[in-house]
């Protein structure tokens, strides 16, 4: 059974967090965007959307992309032993939170059990630009 639920917030974490999609209201009920949380995050369509998000858009927008698995390091040997594991899955926030607590800077990405390659910061900010220049969450169904 479908249902939709309309709830209706002030706090735009809040709302990217629990909402599949978005209806962001101007004054007078205008619409300023409808979209899902991380298309509002990554592309926002007007000025008066970006002001919305406020200077913490760029924290937003790393809680919503998704690791993007062509982006990662292939370093020889695979991972080290005391390097953080992180699931494809995981957002670049809890990617370079795990990356930051290792003594490499790294985190061992894995797809189930099969090791995909090391996340960076440079796989952070390539995640971003191809997350911007595509759209959207990057497909790691092809992976």
């Amino acid at each position: 059974m479908r249902k939709t639920v309309v709830f209706v917030t002030h706090d735009i974490d809040e709302a990217v967090t629990v909402g599949d999609r978005i209806c962001l209201m101007k004054m007078q009920a205008q619409i300023a965007q409808y979209d899902t949380p991380e298309r509002i995050v990554i592309h926002p369509a007007s000025e008066y959307v970006s002001e919305f998000l406020g200077r913490e858009r760029l924290a937003r927008r790393m809680s919503v992309v998704r690791i993007d698995p062509k982006t990662l390091e292939h370093p020889d040997g695979g991972p080290a032993r005391d390097e953080p594991r992180v699931p494809l899955s995981s957002s670049l926030t809890d990617a370079l939170a795990a990356a930051l607590t290792s003594p490499t800077e790294r985190a061992a990405v894995f797809d189930g059990d099969r090791y995909l390659g090391d996340f960076t910061a440079t796989s952070l900010l390539e995640s971003l630009r191809r997350a911007s220049a595509e759209g959207g969450i990057p497909d790691a169904a092809g992976v």
